[in-house]
């Protein structure tokens, strides 16, 4: 839609692209500067949309969150709508390809990521498709930080005076995506359980322990039925300080009373890590990235 060097132009507001950065069924995202500012910022464009959509709103409704990717701006164009956002370094699977995480490392990902949870949900809004490409790195040059992308798939299950919406199961393919909770592979309503337990399984990707890569559909919610009920057999010894939190996170969904405070003291007991520092990047060759 879009190629690089081109000016994108709406009322007073002018982009120039400077590459594209993926593309998928529905639309692409790029890497445009904003003329305004001179900051560089990602140009998402979604194909058949419109600015009513719930990624639009949902994202507006969760402004004031700190770790939620920021919208600058949506527009129309050329069929398309156009949303301008926070321009983040890189995503998390991106880095863990050439970076071994470290435990401490994925305990102070994991702990960061349910603070951001915790004030999504207490606005009444589900994710639905955490995974390590919608974890990014924020860096302003001096410090880093984690982010939460994408919010295509997102939708209201509260309203904020506490009513409960009914939350549509079969709206998007979690069936089929390797990253999405068991219930979910079976179609049953998100719940804010069901962001926890991606968020778990994005981390056992990071660490390089996510053991539900298998083609069968079948095989993996048979794998993932059998996870819910021991952890610990698919978390072996390096990975074993995931198992409390794991064990907390399912005995909390069977009472159906999430603890948030509880799941983040679990988080941060499983490694030694200091919670108040950020994170540090590390530039290498060939434009490799790591965190510690």
């Amino acid at each position: 839609m879009f190629r690089a060097g081109q000016m994108v132009s709406v009322g007073t507001s002018r982009y120039t692209v400077v590459s594209k950065l993926g593309e998928g069924t529905y639309g692409a995202v790029y890497k445009v500067v904003d003329m305004e500012d001179r900051r560089e910022k990602a140009m998402k464009t979604i194909k058949g949309e419109n600015e009513g959509c719930d990624e639009v709103r949902n994202l507006k409704a969760l402004d004031g969150v700190e770790g939620v990717q920021k919208l600058h701006n949506s527009f129309h164009f050329n069929n398309h709508l156009v949303l301008v956002l926070e321009f983040y370094l890189c995503d998390l699977g991106k880095i863990a390809e050439s970076q071994r995480c470290s435990q401490r490392l994925v305990s102070k990902i994991g702990f960061n990521i349910l603070h951001i949870l915790w004030q999504m949900h207490h606005i009444g809004i589900l994710h639905r498709d955490i995974k390590p490409e919608n974890l990014m790195l924020s860096y302003d040059g001096s410090k880093a930080e984690i982010r939460l992308i994408d919010f295509g798939c997102s939708v209201v299950y509260k309203t904020p005076d506490g009513k409960r919406q009914k939350v549509p199961r079969k709206d998007y393919g979690f069936r089929l995506s390797p990253y999405s909770s068991y219930y979910m592979s079976l179609q049953i309503p998100a719940t804010v359980f069901d962001d926890v337990e991606m968020m778990l399984y994005a981390l056992m990707a990071i660490r390089k322990c996510y053991p539900f890569s298998v083609e069968s559909l079948e095989d993996r919610n048979d794998r993932k039925k059998k996870f819910h009920a021991h952890p610990q057999d698919y978390l072996g010894r390096n990975n074993r300080f995931l198992v409390p939190f794991a064990q907390l996170l399912f005995a909390q969904q069977g009472s159906r009373a999430i603890d948030y405070p509880a799941l983040i003291d679990s988080m941060k007991k499983s490694s030694k890590f200091n919670d108040r520092m950020p994170f540090i990047v590390h530039f290498g060759r060939r434009g490799r990235i790591s965190i510690e």
